[in-house]
C-alpha cells in the first residue's frame, strides 16, 4: 500500500445523523482496507496518518481510536469542519495536515474513527476521512499538465458510497506513461474523490469542491494540488485511470455533471505504468 484513502460514515441509521457523543462511525465498504461495515478497518500493514478531515452539521469534535494509540491519547482530528445548519462555508477546508509528523498506525489494528455533535441528539450527518500511507512515491522533476475533464453522471450515483466513474478528458494525451501528481474536482453534493489505476489497490483520494449539499471543502486544498502527497497513482494512455466519488446524497442519471482536472506529468514510453504499481 503507497498512499490510500479511507471514509468513514455514521452508522445505524438509514438517514446517516449523528446523535451521541463519541458515536462510532462505519468504515465504508472498501477495496483495499477490511473491516468495511463494521467501526473500523484492519490495516494490511503498517502505515502513517499522513492527514485526516472531518465534518457535519453542528459538529463538536472528531477523533481516531486504535489500540497502540493509548500510548499517548487518541488524536482528535484539528481542526475539524462544524458546518453551521446546512451553510456553505467557501475557504479553504480545515484539514489536519499531519506530513510533518504523522501518527503510526500498526497492522491489524482496527481503525475506528468517532465522532461527537455539539447538541446532544442533534441528528446531525457526519463524516471523517483519514489518509493513509505505507511508503511515500514522490512526483518527480520534469514538466506537468492540469488536464480539464468532466463526468457525466449516468446511471445513477448512490449517496454514501465509493461509486466508480469514468472521467472523459478534454484533450487525447500523446502516448506514454503518466503519473497523476494532483487533482481539483468540483461536484454539487460530493465529498471526496479518489484515483482508481489500472493495476493498483490504492485509492490516494482528495476533498471535493461543492455546495451546501456537499460536505467536502469551499475549494481545494494545497495539500491535494502540490506534490506533498507524492503520486495519486500511473498509467499508461490506453489504460486511463478511473474515479471513485463520494456523495451526501443520492442523485439521478443525468441530474449533474462533475468537472474537474488533472494533474499529470509524462514519465516515459508506453508500458512503465505495470513497474510502478508493483
Amino acid at each position: 500500500m503507497h498512499t490510500h484513502l479511507a471514509a468513514y460514515i455514521l452508522s445505524g441509521a438509514t438517514d446517516h445523523q449523528l446523535g451521541t457523543t463519541d458515536q462510532a462511525l462505519d468504515a465504508l465498504t472498501d477495496v483495499l482496507l477490511y473491516g468495511s461495515g463494521t467501526s473500523g478497518f484492519m490495516l494490511p500493514e503498517d502505515c502513517e496518518l499522513i492527514a485526516a478531515y472531518a465534518n457535519g452539521e453542528d459538529l463538536r469534535s472528531a477523533r481516531i481510536v486504535a489500540p497502540s494509540l493509548l500510548r499517548v491519547g487518541y488524536p482528535a482530528v484539528v481542526p475539524a469542519e462544524r458546518n453551521p445548519a446546512g451553510a456553505f462555508t467557501p475557504y479553504d477546508p480545515n484539514l489536519m495536515d499531519l506530513l510533518r509528523n504523522p501518527v503510526k498506525l500498526r497492522r491489524g489494528e482496527r481503525i475506528v474513527a468517532q465522532a461527537t455533535p455539539r447538541i446532544s441528539s442533534s441528528n446531525f450527518p457526519a463524516v471523517v476521512l483519514l489518509w493513509l500511507r505505507s511508503k511515500m512515491m514522490p512526483v518527480p522533476e520534469g514538466e506537468s499538465f492540469w488536464l480539464p475533464y468532466h463526468v457525466e453522471n449516468d446511471p445513477t450515483l448512490t449517496g454514501w458510497i465509493w461509486n466508480l466513474v469514468t472521467p472523459t478528458f478534454e484533450q487525447t494525451l500523446p502516448s506514454g506513461t503518466y503519473m497523476v501528481a494532483g487533482i481539483d474536482h468540483y461536484s454539487v453534493d460530493g465529498i471526496a474523490v479518489r484515483v482508481a489505476s489500472p493495476g493498483s489497490a490504492c485509492r490516494p483520494g482528495a476533498l471535493v469542491m461543492g455546495d451546501v449539499r456537499g460536505q467536502g471543502g469551499g475549494r481545494n486544498h494545497e495539500i491535494f494540488y502540490g506534490d506533498h502527497l507524492g503520486s495519486y497513482g500511473v498509467f499508461d494512455t490506453d489504460a486511463p485511470p478511473t474515479l471513485e466519488l463520494l456523495l451526501s446524497r443520492t442523485r439521478a442519471a443525468s441530474q449533474d455533471t462533475d468537472n474537474g482536472m488533472m494533474r499529470v506529468v509524462r514519465l516515459g514510453d508506453v508500458g512503465l505504468a505495470k513497474r510502478f504499481c508493483q
